[in-house]
């Protein structure tokens, strides 16, 4: 359980702000211009 873990930096989340989001569109614009693609918030691609 010590090394089962991993830390990581999440900017944009870890501040201790709450957000409210008029729709599911405005949220998911706000993850797209305020996380990195690395935490998994980005859209899919298209195929």
């Amino acid at each position: 359980m010590k090394y089962g873990f991993c830390r990581v930096s999440r900017p944009g989340l870890d501040k201790p702000t709450s957000r409210v989001f008029p729709s599911t569109q405005a949220y998911r614009e706000w993850c797209v211009a305020n996380l990195p693609a690395y935490l998994g918030y980005q859209p899919a691609p298209p195929e």
